[in-house]
């Protein structure tokens, strides 16, 4: 796949995705005609559907950062190379001042010098070009996917350049910076060090005083009413996408194997419940991991006090819902008391250090 191509494709999905991120938005701000439960079902659609379109785009994320990276290495050896072309024409012109060179032969002396940096600069012109086309691109979506919560997919070092260019200051991401380096350095000191020991340095999340929302029925026409057309999706997205799923009977996959199928059940998380800053984390596997370390389901950048593998949501066989500590170093809280295990019933507030979520069980 060519550059073009690879850009065209990204932009296809970021358009698909900002579309749907619209409609939640255009669906929150009816809340004077239309009840709450109605709101916050088709949000959720959409919420789900924009998540799976982000699995799309995220593939396309390190393809676009190596293509940058490459085109300012190309930038780099064509100046370098221009710059020696130049240094040798600036003693020609000198030479012809002082006398030492004709006019006649300085030109022809200095012809192929000037047809060489004429050629890199045409060099440098392009490339640059396609570094401020794939960086917008990019940008775009780091935006994008800022302001829903989703995980951007970019480099640190990108993320950071993209804060600094909007104005945004970087506070997580060199917390994040911050804590690991604070590990090394533990770690090179007593040679081991705890998975769940907590790393100073880092800014806290602060916990949502929403307050809880329900999830009532509704009917299919006053979900449609809230929209007038769908989304266009993307030429990569999968086609399933571009059909809106019924709005009064929200989906969400359940883990294969050994749960019981026969409970229709669906299981969410939600973070900042019922703010903008609002993100749902589908309960659509086995079991959903929290912590600050990177291979959790969930992982919690700026939150200092939460353990690196802090907890874990599971289902069991029985289709119960569980909430089980790791053993973390500050524990974890459901409705304000620390547990070890806890079963879930739906509407539950647990907080992970001083991050705040809400359990849903949807029927």
């Amino acid at each position: 796949m060519d550059n073009s191509t690879t850009l065209q494709d990204f932009n296809a999905n970021v358009d698909a995705y900002a579309k749907v991120r619209g409609f939640i938005d255009k669906a929150r701000s009816r809340g004077a005609k239309f009840s709450p439960e109605v709101i916050e079902k088709v949000c959720l659609t959409h919420e789900v559907k924009s998540m799976e379109i982000a699995e799309l785009i995220l593939p396309f994320v390190s393809k676009i950062e190596d293509t940058i990276a490459s085109l300012i290495v190309e930038i780099d050896g064509v100046a370098a190379t221009k710059g020696g072309a130049g240094e040798i024409l600036e003693e020609l012109e000198l030479r012809n001042v002082i006398g030492e060179l004709t006019d006649e032969e300085f030109e022809q002396q200095s012809a192929s010098l000037k047809e060489e940096l004429a050629t890199a600069d045409g060099k440098i012109n392009g490339a640059q070009g396609s570094v401020d086309e794939f960086s917008t691109a990019l940008e775009r979506w780091v935006e994008l996917a800022n302001d829903a919560g989703q995980d951007s997919g970019t480099s640190t070092q990108l993320s950071t350049a993209v804060s600094e260019e909007a104005g945004e200051p970087e506070i997580n991401e060199v917390a994040v910076e911050a804590q690991e380096e604070a590990v090394v350095a533990q770690e090179d000191d007593d040679g081991d060090i705890d998975e769940d020991d907590d790393v100073p340095g880092s800014d806290d999340v602060p916990g949502s005083d929403e307050p809880e929302m329900t999830f009532g029925e509704a009917s299919e026409e006053d979900a449609d009413a809230l929209f007038d057309d769908e989304p266009e999706v993307g030429v990569v997205v999968a086609e399933e996408l571009a059909e809106e799923p019924d709005s009064s009977s929200i989906e969400i996959e359940s883990t294969p194997g050994d749960l019981d199928d026969s409970d229709d059940r669906r299981a969410l998380l939600l973070y900042q419940e019922g703010t903008a800053d609002e993100t749902i984390y589908p309960f659509d596997g086995a079991e959903i991991t929290i912590g600050r370390g990177r291979t959790n389901v969930i992982q919690i950048k700026n939150d200092s006090k939460v353990s690196r593998q802090h907890c874990r949501l599971f289902r069991a066989e029985s289709g119960e819902y569980f909430i089980k500590d790791n053993n973390s170093s500050n524990g974890s809280l459901v409705n304000g008391e620390l547990i070890t295990e806890r079963r879930l019933f739906g509407g539950e507030e647990v907080i992970i250090g001083e991050t705040f979520f809400r359990f849903r069980i949807m029927e």
